[in-house]
């Protein structure tokens, strides 16, 4: 009998433990007790880049070999456009999504002409960041400021102040020089070399005034490459530079758009600098297309037609948008009626 009820006591006391366990495994742990499992996160986005899929290697190859396509592409107009152009040309190209480059002589050095200007505005605002310039700093316009050339300073009577602000609008949008000049005297061919340096511009030098002829029978000149001119432009576009967005607006309101600004769609931001002298013809700038954005840095020199080279420019510039643009497919025509 005893071993009966024993029997009954170790199955009741059975049952309770299998009712408890039953009942708590339903029950939320408790923090103290709650284990670091690899929770799952949503891949963080950053703009202006394509995500990369975890476990889809073949999908971001893909997207990369598309991009791969547009470049070639865009090489063969180039190739093409450097034959035709009449003269020596050096023209690097970026695809700002894939960061994959076209390098014609991107290295070779020619006369920056107004390309210069790129720097000394990339050097006021450095100064304005840190606080040791305001854009609404004044500068007196002085005689031996006022030189040839483009812009409408050079008509106005030495003794007028004008903010920075407003140079900085005149020396792009105008590429006024008489702005240029006052600019860089403010700032010394000293520190904008310094500039350059810091900027990462391995080929570009300043070494006299935008209007000192002179100095270059004297050995005296300023240089720039193509591949400095998009690197420049590239900073620009990814905002890494201080102003970059004011930055970006002014050159977004260029004035003579005869070649990269030539055939964009109106809608379309463009951002871009020209440079000439008589045998020399730049433009370097970001264009906003509908595939992507890229930056196209053309540069020239020995030019023995100038209206024919800024043809050749215009349509190189016209092509390489084509090759951006959507793709557009034709309306389905309607059924005809019977």
């Amino acid at each position: 009998m005893w071993s009966s009820v024993q029997a009954g006591r170790e199955s009741f006391l059975l049952w309770i433990l299998l009712f408890a366990f039953h009942f708590c495994s339903g029950c939320k742990s408790t923090p103290q007790n709650l284990d670091v499992t690899s929770t799952p996160v949503a891949t963080p986005i950053v703009i202006g880049k394509t995500p990369e899929p975890t476990n889809s290697p073949t999908a971001v190859f893909d997207s990369r070999a598309e991009r791969q396509l547009l470049l070639d592409s865009v090489a063969a107009v180039i190739k093409q456009a450097r034959q035709d152009f009449p003269g020596q040309t050096g023209i690097y190209f970026i695809d700002m999504e894939s960061d994959l480059k076209l390098d014609y002589d991107g290295e070779r050095q020619f006369e920056s002409a107004s390309l210069m200007k790129l720097v000394v505005v990339a050097e006021l605002y450095r100064l304005i960041q840190v606080g040791q310039l305001g854009l609404d700093h004044p500068l007196e316009l002085k005689k031996e400021h006022i030189v040839g050339g483009s812009g409408d300073l050079k008509e106005l009577e030495p003794g007028m102040t004008f903010p920075i602000r407003v140079l900085l609008e005149k020396m792009i949008t105008q590429s006024d020089n008489t702005a240029t000049q006052m600019l860089t005297e403010f700032l010394t061919k000293d520190a904008l070399n310094k500039s350059t340096k810091n900027l990462g511009l391995r080929g570009t030098t300043i070494n006299r005034d935008i209007y000192d002829f002179g100095a270059i029978e004297r050995g005296q000149d300023n240089y720039i490459t193509a591949r400095d001119a998009a690197v420049l432009m590239e900073q620009l576009a990814r905002e890494e530079l201080p102003g970059s967005e004011e930055m970006h607006l002014i050159l977004e309101r260029q004035q003579r758009n005869d070649m990269i600004g030539a055939g964009i769609p109106e809608g379309l931001k463009v951002a871009h600098k020209t440079g000439e002298l008589n045998n020399v013809l730049h433009d370097v700038g970001i264009v906003y297309a509908p595939k992507g954005s890229y930056v196209l840095a053309m540069l020239s020199d020995q030019v023995s037609d100038k209206p024919r080279a800024v043809q050749v420019f215009s349509k190189l510039s016209q092509d390489i948008f084509k090759i951006y643009e959507s793709d557009i497919s034709e309306p389905t025509p309607s059924a005809s009626p019977e």
